[in-house]
């Protein structure tokens, strides 16, 4: 029997050595891209001291630098004082003088224009090149005068306390009246008043300024601050004519009170009243356009005849037929 034959070992492959860690970083350094960067890095560390000299200073230049005149605003209506734009940036000490390339000028400015009272809401603000800055917002709109005991202030829809400076008096009597307020307001301007009365005599005082001059209306009387808190929806307004007649209102406007007429009823039986009548002021006359079923007057006493006793009547027949 033939002997097997022994198989034979394969022949072993010599691996090749590692790279050394020498080896290794120097072919990694030793890159075109890297040799470029580092010789960039280099030149530039050099370099920079003497280009700092040699480049000029932008911060410095007329066309980075930003004074008042170069702040855009939203067109300003005729009760916004034309210092608006200083009086803003002095109270809220803002440079004279300021470059564009500060990163938090925009923020700065918005800030200061936030805090005038004669802004409302959010402020924009967008720097440019050449220096410009053009800043967005909306103007707060006086729509009622409250009276005091010394003087007249200026409020808007929410009862915004808004500056006295720059209403000549012409301006003043152009505007409803709010009467029936004693204490000044104590939270400070651009803030609203802090007393209910206010806000229902502003919101009523915006509802009527279509109508005030066309029908002759002098002042919203407040009632009596009876207690410390009142709630809105329990106050009840009378409005005077400039002929001495007495419209009683009822609750202020937005009131949903079961019992009340709506806001836009009361305006229609006003409107129809004079359409019939002609005038509030033919009497003088007490208007109650609050009842439920018609509006309810009643002449008034005159200074020629205080002692004598009021009449009741009854508004004009389409009068009662249109505020059904």
């Amino acid at each position: 029997m033939a002997a097997k034959k022994k198989a034979s070992k394969p022949a072993q492959v010599e691996q090749p050595s590692k790279p050394s860690l020498t080896y290794r970083l120097l072919t990694t350094v030793f890159q075109p891209d890297v040799l470029l960067m580092a010789s960039i890095i280099v030149t530039g560390g050099v370099l920079a001291p003497a280009a700092a000299r040699w480049v000029p200073d932008l911060n410095q230049r007329n066309e980075y630098r930003l004074n008042s005149a170069a702040i855009t605003i939203p067109e300003a209506p005729e009760w916004i004082p034309e210092d608006f734009v200083s009086e803003a940036l002095r109270k809220a000490e803002f440079p004279a003088d300021v470059s564009v390339l500060e990163p938090d000028l925009a923020a700065r400015l918005a800030r200061a224009f936030e805090n005038n009272p004669w802004v409302k809401g959010r402020v924009e603000v967008t720097v440019q090149v050449p220096a410009r800055a053009v800043v967005r917002f909306d103007y707060r709109r006086p729509v009622a005068m409250v009276r005091l005991s010394d003087g007249f202030y200026p409020v808007d829809l929410d009862a915004a306390v808004l500056p006295t400076r720059g209403f000549p008096r012409e301006q003043i009597n152009r505007y409803p009246l709010v009467t029936g307020i004693t204490t000044p307001s104590s939270n400070g301007l651009g803030v609203p008043w802090d007393d209910i009365r206010v806000l229902a005599g502003a919101r009523l005082a915006g509802l009527l300024s279509p109508f005030w001059d066309e029908w002759k209306l002098q002042a919203i009387e407040a009632p009596k601050r009876d207690r410390l808190e009142q709630k809105y929806e329990d106050l009840e307004f009378t409005i005077r004519t400039q002929g001495g007649s007495c419209i009683r209102w009822g609750r202020p406007p937005g009131n949903k009170h079961p019992l009340e007429v709506t806001d836009a009823q009361k305006i229609g039986r006003l409107k129809e009243f004079v359409a019939r009548v002609g005038s509030f002021d033919q009497g003088p006359w007490e208007i109650n356009i609050n009842s439920l079923k018609d509006v309810v007057y009643q002449p008034l006493p005159t200074d020629q005849s205080s002692s004598a006793k009021p009449s009741t009547g009854r508004a004009p027949r389409s009068s009662r037929q249109a505020a059904r």
